[in-house]
């Protein structure tokens, strides 16, 4: 929940389960396994009966053993592939799409040099987003330098609850090197305002010196000086989805007001352009 983009989703599940005669408890795992692990057998225990996760981890595995006494798991920003029989539903964006998003827009502007910045690239949220900036950069005939990707150490496991002071580092390490990037995109937006303070460190304008694209569209994006371009999740809407597929999953076709819904839906972001991204400066 340091991320407010997490508090944003809580609420909205929140609101979408008591629409339907659900209550919610909210906990902070951190991307834990075992910590994720030691919640869900302690709601399961407690007659908890469906669990939404949000940690898109490479593997659900973890979960096996509870999936087969009972629990029913959705995963809220992360495909079902590859966690068959442990997941009943899910719903994300396209997280490559979203990457690319953010390179053409950057690469559109005349960007050649551009950096990654994230915690540690261990989730398919992740992983999927520098994926798609790849293959953005690709596409136009750019690399992707080795050296411009930056994921930092930190005191948890992934960032979570650091990412924007890890973006502040980040946005000094890379505007320090040699041939440093003229714009950068970020995991999250907590990492992109975090590279504003960066930048301002070290006497570097956004988006004059520094352009920044982020990812989420948390509150903060539009009242950051300046407004942040990033690209957007639609909570509300995916919030409601992964609630109605999971009660679904719950209670079958026993419901009259609800459509059944798909084992996974799919989402495509959105690129909000505002005021963070601007051609390089000509050399």
């Amino acid at each position: 929940m340091a991320n407010p983009f997490w508090g944003m989703v809580s609420h909205r599940v929140e609101r979408a389960a008591l629409a339907r005669g659900y209550g919610v408890l909210v906990c902070n795992a951190e991307r834990d396994a075992e910590v994720e692990t030691h919640y869900a057998e302690s709601m399961l225990s407690s007659s908890v009966r469906g669990v939404i996760f949000g940690s898109s981890p490479v593997s659900f595995n973890h979960l096996r053993h509870l999936v087969d006494r009972g629990l029913r798991v959705a995963a809220f920003d992360r495909r079902s592939r590859g966690a068959t029989g442990v997941v009943a539903c899910s719903v994300s964006v396209n997280q490559e799409m979203g990457g690319q998003f953010a390179g053409r827009h950057l690469i559109g502007l005349g960007h050649k040099r551009i950096g990654f910045v994230s915690g540690p690239i261990r989730t398919t949220s992740r992983i999927g987003r520098l994926d798609g900036l790849r293959q953005a950069l690709e596409k136009a005939g750019l690399e992707l330098a080795p050296h411009h990707i930056w994921q930092g150490a930190t005191q948890s496991a992934f960032g979570d609850a650091e990412g924007a002071e890890l973006g502040r580092i980040a946005v000094r390490e890379l505007l320090a090197t040699a041939d440093p990037p003229t714009a950068i995109f970020t995991a999250n937006d907590m990492y992109a305002l975090g590279a504003y303070a960066g930048a301002r460190d070290i006497g570097a304008s956004v988006p004059e010196d520094l352009s920044i694209v982020g990812f989420d569209d948390i509150v903060f994006s539009d009242i950051m000086q300046p407004a942040l371009t990033t690209i957007r999740q639609p909570v509300e809407r995916m919030a409601d989805i992964i609630v109605r597929a999971l009660i679904h999953s719950l209670e079958g076709d026993t419901r009259d007001d609800m459509e059944t819904p798909e084992p996974h839906t799919g989402i495509t972001p959105e690129l909000v352009v505002r005021a963070s991204t601007a051609p390089p400066r000509s050399d």
